[in-house]
């Protein structure tokens, strides 16, 4: 995958070594928004596979973490990811919450942050202890309830059809929109990233 069409807001001044977690939202970043409602109720979502794929090189290749956060409480992401054979081999590095109002006091409370948390969790695998600070985050997604953990966040990326606020305070702006394939070049930009500062430090 070529990131030469990413749009590059900014580089953040962080250490890419210790980007190690990546928490990501659902509806609009790994999906394209769009909710799909049978006549009884049932929900159903559009992912793609090239963001799967991805994410299993970000988390088993590469040891890294990662956690889908949705306002929604629905189970269609966990569905998802209950669908892949190699996430049941890695409970302690894959999350999934639903129903989460409050994205950063929810994630605040991981780190022991003083915060009101706003959160309602439904869903979650495995228990929420991970050993990370806001220094190790890469943060994609697409609307305002994702803007406040941005502002945060080391890294950041959007969808190129976010909220136009999301924009603003991204780092790198994917050449696709929600659902299209843009946590899959998100995680290859932070891969790459990687990769340059490792042969930058070699040459100082």
């Amino acid at each position: 995958m070529t990131t030469s069409n990413v749009r590059i807001v900014s580089m953040a001044k962080v250490k890419m070594k210790d980007i190690d977690t990546l928490i990501l939202d659902c509806d609009g970043t790994l999906t394209d928004g769009m909710f799909l409602v049978s006549d009884r109720g049932s929900v159903s979502k559009n992912f793609n596979t090239k963001d799967f794929v991805a994410i299993y090189e970000w988390v088993v290749l590469e040891g890294n973490r990662v956690a889908i956060i949705s306002g929604s409480s629905d189970k269609c992401a966990q569905a998802k990811m209950d669908c892949l054979e190699w996430v049941k081999d890695y409970p302690d590095r894959v999350a999934v919450f639903s129903g989460v109002l409050d994205k950063k006091g929810h994630i605040g409370s991981v780190l022991g942050e003083n915060t009101c948390c706003l959160s309602y969790p439904l869903h979650q695998t495995p228990r929420w202890s991970w050993d990370f600070t806001w220094d190790n985050v890469a943060y994609m997604g697409d609307q305002t309830n994702d803007l406040s953990s941005m502002a945060v966040s080391a890294i950041t990326g959007c969808p190129i059809d976010a909220h136009e606020s999301i924009i603003e305070e991204s780092d790198m702006i994917s050449e696709h929109k929600g659902g299209g394939g843009c946590v899959a070049e998100f995680i290859q930009w932070i891969l790459a990233c990687k990769g340059q500062e490792e042969k930058d430090e070699k040459n100082v």
